[in-house]
């Protein structure tokens, strides 16, 4: 990647815009022409730098459900596992890691009655058994990976909580983003910024969680039942159709919903403010850039995971989960005695040397509140999309 294209990659996480012509306010950022950043756009995904560009819905909002699961598959099984599991389309990620555990993936269902039945299904088909570990509290999930010069041996990796003009908004960057740049979310969500703030081009920092303050918080002991999303957005027929023909992305041309809409017959209007809407109802977390960790030089993941007292640990996650360099933090329930953890926060760095000092830095957040913790590096990715709805519009509300 040249200047610009590492520029490009890191601009378009923060989020696009839905309007006529979302990719003409972030050229003019970046001082480029509107077809040279779509161009880009195309070549960054061809080459494997970027794994897709769009929506990224959050199936929990739209009434369905996730939850994170782990097996242990042995070492000379463990090729024809992955692919008897990521065989099913509700299988979203899928992680070989370094673990008794070694294979982990998230489970992606319509409804949350479909999780129990997908994991005995997987379970009936390997023959492994299948630990069921949904979250039961959210304290923070916001990745953003920085690219550096060099490609893949610079940079700071991941987001700060600071303030910074919205890629869509037009507001005044130095052409090609200075590396001092501070990183910003997507567009508000329902219950947060005003749009007045928004039209401004100044939004304070929003995390891309349904956010503490409106997850209900789960008090007690191991078996709590898992957060749902406290509203969830019925879909009609419609929506579903957009949400299954943007799940895999959007296309990268000037005017992609009206290529969408043109293609399912709709109104592009129509299109644009049904998108709108589950962007302002956190349905959809934002529409951007994804990039692949690899291809920007984080080939250290680390999963952090850390047995603390029940009592104290939602204290300890809304800790963790500030720290800058944590991009996802929940807690899910242990599996004793294979599984003793119940705070999980993830952490990328451009080595292991770089994820130790950051584990280290998270256990000194802790301190005696946590008894024991592991972390559990990735060997490889056996699976990675994104939420897959059916596309029949058979069970639309």
């Amino acid at each position: 990647m040249d200047e610009l294209d590492r520029a490009v990659v890191n601009l378009l996480q923060d989020g696009l815009e839905v309007c006529e012509r979302p990719f003409a306010a972030p050229a003019a950022v970046l001082g480029i022409e509107e077809a040279d950043l779509v161009e880009r756009l195309r070549r960054l995904r061809e080459n494997g730098t970027l794994t897709r560009f769009g929506p990224m819905y959050d199936a929990e909002r739209l009434g369905g459900a996730v939850t994170l699961a782990a097996m242990q598959v042995p070492a000379e099984r463990v090729d024809a596992v992955a692919a008897e599991v990521n065989a099913f389309q509700e299988v979203a990620h899928n992680y070989e890691r370094e673990h008794a555990l070694n294979m982990w993936f998230v489970l992606a269902t319509e409804s949350p009655d479909e999780i129990p039945e997908v994991v005995d299904a997987i379970t009936a088909r390997t023959g492994c058994r299948v630990y069921d570990m949904p979250k039961l509290e959210e304290y923070y999930i916001g990745l953003r990976l920085r690219a550096g010069e060099g490609d893949a041996s610079q940079g700071s990796e991941s987001c700060t909580p600071k303030h910074r003009a919205h890629p869509c908004s037009g507001a005044a960057i130095a052409p090609h983003v200075s590396s001092q740049r501070q990183w910003i979310p997507a567009s508000a969500e329902a219950e947060g910024e005003s749009t007045r703030a928004e039209a401004a081009g100044e939004l304070p920092y929003k995390r891309e969680s349904m956010g503490l303050d409106r997850t209900p918080m789960v008090s007690g002991v191991t078996g709590a039942a898992p957060v749902r999303s406290p509203t969830s957005e019925g879909l009609d027929t419609t929506d579903r159709t957009i949400v299954a023909a943007t799940q895999a992305g959007l296309p990268l041309v000037s005017r992609p919903y009206h290529e969408v809409a043109t293609g399912l017959g709709i109104e592009p209007s129509d299109l644009m403010r049904r998108l709108r809407r589950m962007l302002d109802t956190g349905s959809v977390r934002r529409i951007a850039a994804v990039p692949n960790h690899y291809a920007l030089g984080y080939r250290a993941n680390g999963m952090s995971v850390w047995d603390v007292a029940d009592a104290h640990v939602t204290e300890a996650g809304r800790a963790v989960g500030a720290l800058p360099f944590v991009s996802h933090c929940y807690r899910r329930p242990r599996h004793p005695p294979l599984w003793p953890y119940n705070l999980f926060a993830m952490v990328h760095g451009r080595s292991r040397e770089q994820v130790e000092a950051h584990v280290a830095a998270v256990a000194s957040v802790l301190g005696a509140r946590q008894r024991a913790h592991d972390v559990l590096y990735s060997r490889r990715i056996l699976k990675k999309t994104g939420l897959r709805l059916r596309r029949d519009a058979s069970n639309a509300n």
